[in-house]
């Protein structure tokens, strides 16, 4: 081979060795849009000459590794299904736009839905408080029929299903009573006065307690008066009682206890003295009021006077208290006592009493009163000593 048939051969290897470069082959029909006529030379050739596909000129040679050319020779695209219609999405946060979906089958759109309206009311059932919870039959097993209808005897009414309900119990708690009001009292005072031709001026003042339990009864009564006239003392006395009642279990009798103190500038002794003691009938006691009947014995003694000495005498009585009205009332009492040793020797003290409540809710009330002390042996004064007036009283 002379030098004029290797000009040629050098070109085209050259050419051959760039388009290897590149991936592609010198002979592949891919490029049949780039592959150009190579030029040839004048001098002679031996043999026809096949031409190389060239590239275009702005393609710039790769020189990457050679491998064989069948390696990097270009495959037709694979063929996919046509694309449907993007499906549109709806970016989470604003600013940021959804991940592309990741399948291509499309999403069907759910129609809208219709708006909910709450139903016409028509009625209500609310459920019955006596249904049982039903209880289901393990599986496998057959649960038992309904038990059939007896008929009911002629004359009774058939059983119905609530018969077989037990009956709801209703506890209802009774209210706590308030405590029972164990003292009670009054405070009471009476002033009369004159001034001019008659100069007389009287005050009463007294103070009651009470206390009264199931089981006993405590009375406590102080009394005082005091009256001049013209400046001269007509009238200077105190009177103390103190009586006290225990109840015998649940019989209407009582075992009494009483004690009285009386003072009297113008009587015949300065002080007495009687203790006496016995049994208390319970007669009446109720709403309106109570009577007692009482009866015993003791003893007394008038200290300052011509018989200053122990005397034992009996004791017979009552005390009564009566309501006519919700505003009035009427009170009394009386005690006899009887020298047991000369029984022409009597003493006899009495009070009665007529109330009118002017105020309920302050407890103020008007009383007019009467207070008779008769003696049989009166030494030299009257037998009789009688107190009348009107007071207010305030009771508690």
């Amino acid at each position: 081979m002379g030098k004029s048939s290797l000009g040629p051969w050098c070109v085209w290897w050259s050419m051959a060795f760039a388009a290897w470069g590149s991936g592609l082959a010198p002979n592949s029909t891919a490029l049949g849009q780039y592959a150009q006529p190579v030029p040839t030379l004048s001098a002679p050739q031996s043999a026809p000459r096949a031409t190389a596909p060239l590239y275009p000129a702005q393609q710039p040679l790769n020189y990457a590794p050679a491998y064989p050319a069948q390696a990097y020779l270009p495959q037709a695209p694979p063929a996919y299904p046509p694309l449907a219609a993007p499906v549109a999405t709806v970016p989470l946060n604003p600013g940021f736009s959804a991940p592309p979906p990741t399948s291509q089958t499309p999403v069907p759109t759910p129609p809208p839905a219709a708006p909910l309206l709450p139903p016409t009311p028509t009625s209500i059932s609310l459920p019955s408080t006596d249904a049982q919870p039903e209880l289901l039959a393990p599986a496998g097993t057959i649960p038992p029929s309904a038990p059939e209808a007896v008929a009911a005897p002629p004359g009774e009414s058939a059983p119905t299903a609530d018969d077989d309900q037990p009956a709801a119990t209703v506890i209802v708690e009774p209210i706590p009573e308030a405590p029972p009001k164990l003292w009670s009292g009054r405070i009471e005072a009476g002033i009369n006065g004159a001034d001019g031709n008659t100069q007389l001026f009287s005050s009463r003042f007294g103070t009651k307690l009470a206390r009264e339990t199931p089981q006993d009864k405590f009375k406590f009564d102080l009394l005082y008066g005091r009256s001049e006239n013209f400046g001269k003392l007509t009238e200077n006395k105190a009177i103390l009682e103190v009586n006290q009642d225990w109840n015998i279990s649940d019989s209407p009798y009582a075992w009494f206890v009483n004690s009285m103190t009386e003072y009297d500038e113008f009587r015949n002794f300065d002080v007495r003295l009687t203790l006496h003691s016995g049994l208390t009938y319970h007669a009446y006691k109720g709403d309106q009021g109570f009577l007692d009947l009482r009866a015993g014995a003791g003893t007394a003694r008038e200290i300052g006077s011509p018989d200053n000495e122990f005397v034992p005498e009996s004791k017979l009585g009552f005390d009564l208290e009566y309501k006519l009205t919700p505003r009035q009332k009427i009170t009394g009492s009386s005690d006899a006592f009887v020298d047991v040793t000369d029984i022409s020797h009597v003493r006899v003290n009495s009070r009665a009493g007529y109330a009118i409540a002017l105020d309920t809710a302050r407890n103020l009330n008007l009383e007019f009163g009467l207070l008779d002390r008769y003696d049989s042996t009166p030494n030299g004064a009257k037998p009789n000593d009688i107190d009348y007036n009107v007071l207010l009283f305030w009771g508690f």
